[in-house]
């Protein structure tokens, strides 16, 4: 090989790697419906204070006193690292509805958390990251293939083993009901597919701005008690197109899967107000039914 042409490769894998890392810090700006500029800044480190968010439809709220929403970094051994907080009244070792909250491509689990600052319901969330370290976070599974089918197995991988980590963390804690699973983006499609591939796991999921390809599309009927699937979507999202996420929900409706989709007019792929807002209710909604579940067995 030539010295000119060893300079050339050296140069075109710089200029690969700086495109995949402004791609993953746009997606971890945008969970809280912040958009990415042009010349796109890396996700802020660990050290970085959090953003603070207002509360759909409320002004932004006072600084928590260090009694609310306890933060708790904590090792779940067997597989996943995750961050815990709690919110409403729910103390550190109260039994409660348990959310496992799954973040998007190049995202961190105390980045994500702030999209539930504001929560008033009593819920433990848990949030997990994956091993794969992506730009300053964390990815799911690889994002070359994007949405296609030709993602599908990986994609199915890392939910078999969030799948396994929600069965673990449920019975770890003191849980109330069966768990509930959200995700954005990459977390969104994760909930879609573990929904639907592992229903015994959840009793409902929640996915924003995600996707189930193609290939992961379920072709029977689904099984009993099969969990509420509530997809949010933005019409303008050009980062996971509505149009599949549309698609993949009439298919799943037709099978007979409890699916519903609600469209967010103009809006990409974040999480503005009216999100958080629709997310919120939803949420109090899903712990309300599985707090009438009582505790579940251990």
């Amino acid at each position: 090989m030539t010295r000119g042409a060893s300079a050339a490769r050296a140069l075109l894998r710089a200029s690969t790697t700086a495109a995949l890392l402004i791609l993953a810090a746009c997606e971890s700006a945008k969970h809280a419906g912040i958009p990415g500029p042009a010349g796109a800044k890396s996700a802020p480190t660990a050290a970085a204070p959090p953003a603070t968010l207002s509360p759909p439809g409320a002004p932004a709220p006072a600084p928590a006193r260090p009694d609310e929403a306890p933060v708790r970094p904590v090792s779940a051994k067997p597989s996943l690292e995750l961050l815990e907080i709690t919110t409403g009244h729910v103390g550190a070792s109260d039994p409660a509805p348990l959310v496992v909250a799954l973040h998007g491509l190049g995202d961190r689990p105390d980045s994500f958390a702030d999209v539930f600052q504001g929560l008033t319901t009593d819920a433990r969330i848990v949030l997990p990251h994956s091993k794969t370290r992506y730009s300053d976070g964390w990815a799911w599974f690889p994002p070359g293939a994007g949405t296609s089918d030709l993602g599908a197995p990986a994609l199915l991988d890392a939910a078999n083993t969030v799948a396994t980590f929600i069965d673990e963390i449920s019975a770890a804690r003191p849980t109330l009901g069966r768990p509930i699973v959200m995700g954005f983006s990459q977390g969104g499609a994760l909930a879609f597919t573990i929904a639907t591939h592992h229903a015994a796991s959840v009793g409902s999921a929640i996915a924003i701005g995600g996707w189930l390809p193609m290939a992961l599309l379920p072709t029977a009927r689904p099984p009993v008690n099969s969990p509420p699937i509530l997809a949010l979507h933005g019409t303008a999202d050009v980062r996971v197109p509505f149009g599949a996420t549309e698609s993949a929900v009439a298919r799943l409706s037709r099978l007979g899967y409890p699916v519903e989709l609600h469209p967010f007019e103009g809006v990409g792929h974040s999480i503005p107000p009216a999100v958080r807002q629709a997310l919120f209710e939803r949420l109090a909604e899903a712990c309300d039914t599985e707090r009438r579940r009582g505790p579940r067995p251990r």
